[in-house]
């Protein structure tokens, strides 16, 4: 899978780090990629003991280098650096200024698969985010990507696309079963069946069907229209599964999620032109406090982080 060339891993030396690393390096490696590995602490609230601060920079670049000292990658390829500050803060500026086009992490919490960092940079960060909750290493067996319906935003257009383009070859180098799931509602339908409208429920019931077929064909056609552009070979490898599912995302992904037994979710964002820094909504926020898989993100090409240099 050749798709990044700057990729950035955020080291979390409290816990078992070896499966994320491992999924750092050999993503680099198949991509000819640079890999930066960084470390990030709040320093001391007083900064006036420069020791105590050097000392624990130090520590911390000890960690690094313990880190990388097995990989295999050319020389030159892969750096490491200390940073001190706010944690969410320090890596989005690093991701900004070094034009990193991958962030890899391993979770911030076992127990707790999004804690308050992984939150800040899924909101913020404005390159995919590879979140990792595996503690051993091992190929992924099952992949979930969701797709949202806007036929009407080019940018949702534009992000459906790089989720399957993305997934797809993922899948293809993990020899991984690809789902692709949908969630879908007639808007109105509780309007339509409330007593102030004149409609019956077999009327109403017609509605939801042809919403219900407008979606599967939508579903079809994407779907259909990547698998041609990935050609003969590769399309008969996959055949992905579809999951077309009538109800609230917030309740049918992760349910699709623990249905397939999925072992990595890859999600777009809701992307609101105009407003700088909007990451995820209620929907897709809601989501990802409900599973416990590792998750991949990707926001839309005209998001702008709130964060700055």
């Amino acid at each position: 899978m050749k798709r990044f060339s700057n990729i950035l891993f955020v080291s979390n030396s409290e816990g078992d780090e070896s499966a994320a690393f491992q999924r750092a390096l050999n993503l680099a490696k198949n991509n000819q990629a640079r890999l930066k590995v960084i470390s990030v602490f709040e320093p001391p609230r007083s900064r006036t003991d420069k020791n105590l601060l050097d000392l624990l920079i130090g520590e911390q670049r000890e960690h690094l280098e313990g880190l990388v000292e097995n990989s295999d990658l050319p020389e030159g390829d892969i750096e490491i650096k200390v940073l001190a500050g706010k944690p969410f803060l320090e890596i989005i500026r690093e991701v900004i200024q070094y034009g990193h086009d991958l962030l890899i992490k391993p979770v911030e919490n076992e127990s707790q698969v999004y804690g308050g960092t992984d939150i800040k940079l899924l909101r913020k960060c404005p390159c995919p985010l590879w979140i990792i909750k595996d503690v051993h290493y091992q190929d992924y067996d099952k992949i979930l990507v969701a797709l949202d319906y806007e036929p009407e935003n080019p940018e949702s257009a534009a992000l459906n696309q790089q989720l399957l383009e993305l997934s797809s070859s993922l899948a293809i180098a993990e020899f991984a079963e690809l789902h692709i799931v949908h969630a879908w509602q007639f808007e109105l339908e509780s309007k339509f069946r409330s007593v102030r409208m004149d409609f019956s429920d077999a009327e109403v019931d017609e509605m939801v069907r042809n919403e219900g077929i407008s979606r599967r064909h939508w579903l079809n056609e994407i779907t259909n229209k990547h698998l041609k552009s990935l050609g003969k070979k590769a399309a008969d490898y996959l055949q992905p599964e579809l999951h077309l599912i009538k109800g609230d995302a917030r309740d049918v992904v992760p349910q699709c999620a623990r249905k397939v037994g999925a072992e990595l979710i890859i999600m777009g964002t809701v992307g609101r032109s105009g407003i700088p820094g909007f990451f995820i909504g209620n929907t897709a926020e809601q989501i990802l406090n409900q599973i416990d898989i590792s998750v991949l993100a990707i926001k839309p090409a005209k998001f702008v982080s709130p964060v700055q240099l």
